[in-house]
């Protein structure tokens, strides 16, 4: 892995609300994160507006969503965020079949057609695989035949979804 090649996103939860006062939690991935020795991350409006455009909600939920991580940002620039919130999740320097980077917690389909997801143990990238509870070690060339399918965090229950399609 190259020095660009290290960088992380980040999933984060949040509750918003709608018009008629009922909540609504979403989840969405912030890209290009900065992450910090006390645990907290740091990321700009700009990369978090285009966390958002994607979502299905309205502008007002969206300008409520940047105001909450505003309100919480130990930062005092509103260009740039501080945040403690979020799972943090790294790049792992490979791309699967379709070019896509591969992330820590992404839901693989392997060229086999099994799944798994992408963990970290003792500084190297594994696969666990499901539902075996496997871990195994690959060389790189084996993620260039794999796609990612999902992310754990925002899927948990991935395997459970891909079963009950079968």
């Amino acid at each position: 892995m190259t020095k660009d090649e290290l960088k992380f996103r980040a999933y984060i939860e949040i509750t918003t609300y709608d018009d008629n006062n009922e909540e609504k939690e979403v989840g969405f991935y912030v890209d290009n994160i900065a992450v910090y020795s006390d645990g907290g991350i740091g990321f700009s409006l700009n990369n978090l507006v285009d966390a958002l455009s994607p979502l299905d909600i309205t502008k007002k939920q969206k300008d409520r969503i940047i105001d909450d991580i505003s309100s919480n940002s130990y930062c005092e620039d509103y260009d740039w965020f501080s945040v403690e919130l979020g799972i943090v999740e790294q790049f792992t320097g490979l791309y699967d079949r379709n070019n896509i980077p591969i992330y820590e917690g992404d839901w693989l389909k392997t060229a086999d057609n099994t799944y798994g997801y992408v963990i970290k143990d003792r500084g190297f990238w594994h696969i666990k695989s499901l539902p075996s509870e496997a871990e195994d070690l690959e060389p790189p060339e084996f993620y260039e035949k794999c796609t990612v399918v999902a992310t754990y965090n925002e899927r948990p229950n991935f395997m459970e979804e891909v079963t009950h399609e079968l």
